[in-house]
Parts: structure tokens; sequence; C-alpha cells
């Protein structure tokens, strides 16, 4: 009777102790890191298989962010990025593995072979990624227990795609952190146990970021094209100030080439963008080519009206080739806007931009109406500054015309 309470007992002992260590080998081999800064945190867990080159992971975070990242390294430069943003749908998710190269968006890598698994998709307003990677530990230290990696999150915004190429926004947060690789390491399953950090580490607090450069080239081309130009037309056809009206547009067309400049840059930065293929992008590089022929004609015509006192052909063809050029460049900052997916700014521009052009093309007219109508002499004269003020489609030629 001893014996079989004996034999029982050490059956029972020695089933729980193989239950401890089958409990300690599944939270052993796993390394968790949570962000949790808001309402749905940033989760990833990692489970590298034995003997092979593969490992598991589990990826969530908010949906409210357009994509979510998780990058190995402490920073982009040759990271191995794991991105996922909505699908087109807005009912699933899209996967997209990617490498970085510098501060610039990460590109689409076929070479990097991920294979999604049950549990992933769009679940309750969060992304959820099961995944196995194959072939993805050379460029991990298997045997460091504070590998560093990093993570980001994508602006809020209605962006959605179902190709992994699709180009994203730059990230708005960012940061690194350390997993416990050797912690991570025996278990060739999805990590399941996912609620708190367990083998890992955020270093240091995450870092806001905008794209500044972006922000940038919308508020010199704005400034140029909204502001600076139709204020140029109002010193020359109203106030009549023809040095005015050429230091203004020099430095309108100085702040544009500035614009152009740094959108230049920043197409760099984009995947959508690098090869200078889009509307906007070809509008406004030949809009600014066009203002310094525009800056020409105005420069010639006045040289000629100096030496002879007589208006010339190239007023007219300066006066509309400018308005054009005016209305091209406000034009593409709303291709602009789109192309760039700021579609809620686009409105709001829109009625800015349509505004002044109302309110300068009023006041000419009505400034020229109220100029021919005041005329004592009731006969129609070339200004001072060899433009014609009288009405369009009129004689341009005639230098001076007086009443008896």
């Amino acid at each position: 009777m001893a014996r079989i309470i004996y034999r029982d007992f050490v059956r029972r002992f020695l089933s729980v102790l193989l239950l401890l260590c089958i409990c300690w080998r599944t939270v052993d081999s796993t390394s968790v890191f949570v962000l949790d800064d808001s309402s749905t945190p940033l989760t990833f867990a990692l489970n590298i298989a034995p003997d092979s080159n593969d490992f598991y992971f589990h990826l969530s975070g908010p949906a409210s962010n357009s994509w979510i990242a998780i990058g190995t390294g402490t920073e982009m430069e040759g990271s191995q990025m794991f991105l996922v943003y909505t699908s087109t749908d807005g009912n699933n998710i899209t996967f997209s593995p990617r490498l970085a190269s510098s501060h610039k968006e990460p590109s689409y890598s076929s070479s990097i072979k991920v294979s999604l698994l049950d549990g992933s998709g769009l679940i309750n307003g969060s992304y959820v990624v099961n995944a196995h990677c194959q072939n993805c530990t050379a460029s991990l230290d298997l045997q460091s227990t504070s590998e560093p990696w990093i993570y980001a999150k994508g602006p809020s915004n209605s962006f959605r795609g179902n190709s992994p190429t699709d180009s994203i926004q730059r990230h708005v947060e960012y940061g690194r952190f350390t997993m416990n690789m050797v912690q991570a390491y025996g278990a060739a399953a999805v990590p399941t146990n996912v609620l708190a950090n367990s083998g890992a580490a955020e270093v240091g607090p995450p870092n806001s970021d905008n794209d500044y450069t972006a922000i940038a080239h919308a508020t010199f081309t704005c400034l140029a094209f909204v502001i600076l130009m139709p204020l140029g037309v109002v010193f020359l056809r109203i106030f009549e100030r023809v040095r005015w009206h050429w230091i203004n547009q020099l430095l309108a067309l100085s702040v544009a080439l500035i614009g152009l400049v740094i959108g230049v840059y920043l197409s760099t930065t984009y995947n959508k963008s690098k090869s200078f293929n889009s509307a906007h992008q070809i509008i406004g590089i030949l809009v600014i080519l066009a203002l310094f022929l525009q800056a020409w004609l105005g420069w010639h015509h006045h040289q000629v009206y100096k030496r002879t006192k007589r208006s010339t052909p190239y007023a007219p063809v300066h006066r509309y080739f400018g308005s054009f050029l005016i209305l091209a460049g406000l034009a593409n900052g709303a291709i602009g806007l789109a192309f760039a997916e700021n579609n809620n700014r686009i409105l709001v521009y829109l009625v800015i931009s349509i505004l002044i052009v109302v309110l300068v093309a009023v006041w000419v007219f009505f400034n020229r109406w109220r100029t021919s109508r005041g005329r004592s002499n009731g006969l129609l004269e070339i200004g001072r500054n060899g433009y014609s003020s009288q009405r369009l489609g009129s004689d341009a030629h005639i230098e001076l015309v007086r009443g008896p």
C-alpha cells in the first residue's frame, strides 16, 4: 500500500515538474516589448526558432496611425523593417517587409521572406501581425541580451494601400528599444503571452517628428505664388510703381526658386517621387523655368521703353504670360497637396487662392475703369511704366494722346 502511494506521489510530482518546465520554457523563449504610450499599445514579441535562421513574431499597434513599423538596429540606415498599414477596402492589413537606406522612406524588399499566419488582420481598431520570417536572423546577434531595435508610427490620416510597395508618409513618432535574444531563443511558434514587457527595455522616451522639409517647401511656394506675385500685380497695375513691381517679383522668383530646391530634395526622400515624373513635379519645374523667361520679358520691355518712350510688343506678352504663370502655380499647389495626400487642406487652399485672384482682378479692373472715366480729356494714354492703361485689346503702341 505504501509503495502504491509512493509511486502515485512520484508520478504526480513528475507531472507537475514537467508542466512547470514547459511553462518556464514558453515564457523564457519569448522576448516582448510593449510601448504603452496610447490607448492601444504598440507591441512586438519575438521567438527565435532553434537550429535555424528563422524567427516568429507578433506585431500589433493602433490602426489610428496610418502605419506602424519595427526595425532592426539603432537607426534606419541598413535596418530590416516590418511595416503594416490598412488595406484599400479598410477591412484588412497590408504587410510590407522593407530595407532602409539613410533617413529616407524604406523600400520594399522581396528578399525578406515573411509569411503571415493565423490571427493576422485588422482587429478591433488594431493592426495585428502574426508572422514567420525565414532566414531573417543574419543581422541579429543571437547571443546579445540587449539587441537594438527601432520602432515608428505614421501620421493619423486616411492612407490605405494594397501593395507592399505603396509610399508612406514620414513618421510622427519613433524610438529605440532592446531585446534579449538569449531569452527569445528556443520556440518555433508565434508568441502568445504578449501583454507585458519581458526581456525588453525602451531606450529613452519616444521622439516626436514632423515632415519639416515638406512644410518648408509648401511655405516658400505658397508665399511666392499666393502672396508675393499677386502683390506685384497690384504694385504695377494699380499704383504704377515699376520699381516696386520688379523688386517684388524678383523677390517672389527667389522665394519660388528656394521652394523648388527644397522640393527637389524632398522628392529624393520618398519612393513615389524619386523619379520626378508626377504632374506636380513636372508642372512645378516648368513654371519656375518659365518665370526666368517672364523676368527677361519684363526687363527687356522696360529697357526698350526707356529708350523709345513707347510701349513694345513684349508688354502684352509679359502681362498675360505672367498671369498665366501665377494661375499655373496656384493650380499646382492644389495638385501638390493631393500628391502629398493632404486632401483635408486642399479646399482651404483653393478658397484662399481663388479669393486672392478675384480680389486682385476686381481691384485692377475697377482701377482701370475709374481711371478711364476720370480723365477730363476723355482720351486714353500709355501709363508712365510703358504698359497701356487702355482697355484690353486696344492699341498698345500709342505713346501719348492728348485732347485739344
